[in-house]
């Protein structure tokens, strides 16, 4: 939740249509007082933007290809 408080844009997302992960999580944030102009659902989710090619990248936790 601090990270959320400075962030300019906050995207979440699933792996794909199917889920609805990614809408909780936006509605918690949202409960949570997180500035509803700055958050997002991509709804294509994860399996959409690899299919478009575009760019990933691995997190310090190892998450991702």
């Amino acid at each position: 939740l601090p990270a959320c408080s400075q962030a300019l844009a906050i995207v979440v997302y699933c792996n794909g249509r199917e889920c609805e992960d990614s809408e909780l999580a936006a509605l918690d944030l949202l409960g949570m007082g997180v500035d509803p102009r700055r958050v997002s659902v991509y709804v294509g989710g994860w399996t959409a933007w690899a299919a478009a090619g575009l760019p990933r990248e691995a997190g310090s936790r190892g998450g991702g290809p």
